[in-house]
Order: C-alpha cells, then structure tokens, then sequence
C-alpha cells in the first residue's frame, strides 16, 4: 500500500501524540485513523486523539436502545472485521458513519459530526483531502427512486470566532455569525441524478455579494445558500488543471462520463472503491473583496474551479481565517418505512490537512517542459 497508514502530527518539529502541529508547515494534520483507540458515538468514549469536537444524533443506534444497530460514528476494529470494505486496503480503522431512515418527522434524523480546529489563529488558504467511499446499501437506495438518498452533508470548512473555545457549543453555532463564512460539501439526488451538493454561508452584507458573478456554475443560484451542480461535462466546462475541460471516468460502466443524469456509483464506485475527494479554499483579502476562491477535486482532476468571492463581506472584521474542519454530517433521509429500521454507512478514511495546493494540483504542474535541444553531430 503506497500510502503511510500511520497517524502523522506535522510541524516545525515532531509532535508528541495528540498534541496539534502549528500551522507553519504545509501539512497540517494528518488521519488515517489507524492508530486511534477504538472509538463509538454516543458511548461514553469522549472524543477521539487529536480530534476536538463530535456531534451525534442518531435514530436506530444502540445509544436509542437498538443494539443490533451501529452507532451513527464508529472508529473500531469491529466495524472493519464487520465488512473490510469500510477500510481503505481493508485493514486498519477508518471513520464510519451510520444514516438512518426515519419517516413521520420534518428534520434531520441522523448526526456524526467531528470537528478539528487548526492550530493558532487558522489559515488563509486551506487544501483538505480525503478518501470517501459509498456503501452498496446507500448504491442501492439511489437506484430505489430519485430523491431515496434524502440530502446529506459529509464535510466543512468554517471560519470561527471562538469567544470561549473551552465551550463545545461554540463548534455548533451554525446559525449565528460567529461561524461564518462557512462551506459545506454533500450529496443529493434528484430527477437530474446523483448531485454535487455544496453551500456557502456567508455573514449578511449590504449590498450582499452575488455569486452568480463569480467565475463558477453559480448562475442563476444568487447569494447564500446551497448549490446543487452535477458530475457531467456541461458542469466541468473550463474546470480542468490546463483550463481544459473535466471528463470523470465511469466507474460503473467503464469509459468516461459524458453526459447525465450521472448515477452515484458512475462518478464513486460501490463499496470497493474509494475515491479522493479535495478541496482549496482561499480567503479574499479583505472584508468585500471578491478575490476568494474555491476549487474541487475528484481522484485530483480539478472539477470546480470557482474566483471572484467575497467569503468575508463588509459586515465583517478584518483578518477571518479558516480554522475548522469538519467531517461527516447531518442526513435528511426517511426513505424506508420505520419498522425496518433501515441503516447504511459510507465511510472516510486518510485525511490530510494543508496550507497550501499541492504542487501537483496546481496549473503550472501540467504544462509540459520544453524538449530538449537536438544534440550537435559534427560532420
């Protein structure tokens, strides 16, 4: 396996064991969740090494008094001997996070949320990567009809104010201005396919920024708020590294994707597959400056490629930096009927943190280098 499946605390220097690195060095953090204590939601366990906030909210886990049911966060051995495609290679831990179906209630029935706060004040350009994989059960609900995946949110970046960081209500603020801006990245799925689910929240401003301005597929959605774009050529025109255009290979059915409605397993596969997914974000300048950007990348071709926001507006104080990355997430899924108490996992594994964009992610990377010169032949 070419990837190092321990738990690495990158900084100046080495980092003791569940001490955070300073946010000097390009890598920030890293987690593939190895070398972690086995670790269930909703069990008493606290919260996992070097991780700083959880959430849970669950409907049919043993916290609820369901015990042949899985805890809605699960970083154990057990799950993995369960079903080895829950680990990337199949061995070790990864983070596991369990939606389930319930009918009868407008809300979000299911919550597995961990949080890690960057080191010091935060970052003004952060990348994070990694690996995510679809179990067959939730394949299987994609195909049963087209809005059986509910809405699904799986990863954040925020910018939070933290008047008492001692205080875990703080990380759960999402409604007040003391998070913002934020990003969230999910899933959907609808009579146009499996969806490309992302939001920007941002803090109100006069005039409040467009983001249809923005050099995205953000037309037509305005200012705040959720963004539903897809996985098929039309949404990636432009996207590519070398400014060409995006084409994802189909992982279903082999060949490339080239038009939609594209299926979830088309762009991640089944559970035997595993995905990298990353994500660049750089803060604008200065409150109202629309210079921010946002990039996304899927097995590192770039398929987003957004400029021009505004992410901290004028009704904000100067010098926001992102400082909270936050992975799984709240579902809206009520599919199945209650009775079969319906559960289904998808799983994250080998999470990498930086301050930067990775050489090989960035444009100049994929310009060719000049041939060299003819040799000389003296006759």
């Amino acid at each position: 396996m070419s990837f190092n499946r321990k738990l690495h605390l990158l900084g100046a220097a080495v980092i003791a064991f569940g001490i955070a690195a300073t946010a000097t060095a390009e890598i920030i953090f890293e987690e593939t969740f190895d070398s972690q204590p086995d670790w269930e939601a909703q069990s008493g366990m606290g919260i996992p090494v070097n991780w700083h906030r959880t959430y849970e909210r669950s409907t049919w886990s043993p916290a609820m008094g369901h015990p042949d049911r899985h805890n809605v966060i699960e970083i154990t051995d057990a799950t993995i001997a369960e079903n080895p495609n829950r680990a990337r290679g199949g061995t070790g831990k990864s983070f596991v996070t369990w939606r389930d179906s319930e009918q009868g209630g407008d809300q979000w029935n299911t919550d597995g949320d961990m949080f890690f706060r960057i080191p010091g004040a935060g970052l003004r350009n952060i990348y994070v990567e990694f690996w995510i994989n679809f179990s067959n059960e939730m394949v299987a609900t994609s195909y049963m009809s087209t809005h059986a995946l509910g809405l699904n949110k799986m990863f954040r970046v925020m910018s939070h104010d933290f008047p008492d960081e001692t205080d875990p209500t703080n990380y759960y603020s999402f409604f007040g201005s003391n998070h913002k801006p934020m990003f969230l990245w999910g899933m959907a799925q609808n009579e146009y396919g499996f969806r490309n689910k992302m939001a920007i929240y941002r803090e109100k401003s006069s005039p409040d920024p467009d983001l249809s301005a923005t050099t995205a597929n953000f037309s037509g959605y305005g200012r705040n708020g959720d963004f539903s774009l897809w996985y098929a050529p039309s949404a990636m025109k432009g996207a590519a590294i070398d400014g060409g255009d995006t084409i994802l290979p189909d992982i279903k059915n082999g060949g490339d994707i080239l038009t939609g409605p594209v299926a979830i397993d088309q762009v991640f596969g089944d559970e035997t597959h595993w995905t990298k997914v990353g994500f660049y974000l750089q803060m604008n300048s200065a409150p109202g400056v629309a210079d921010g950007r946002l990039q996304q990348f899927v097995d590192d071709q770039r398929i987003l490629n957004a400029s021009g926001i505004a992410w901290q507006t004028s009704a904000q104080p100067a010098d926001k930096l992102w400082n909270i990355v936050g992975i799984g997430g709240n579902d809206y899924f009520y599919y199945y009927d209650n009775a079969v108490r319906h559960e289904e996992w998808y799983a994250i594994d080998d999470i990498v943190i930086r301050s930067d964009l990775p050489a090989r992610l960035k444009a100049d990377s994929r310009v060719s280098p000049p041939n060299p010169p003819s040799p000389i032949v003296v006759q």
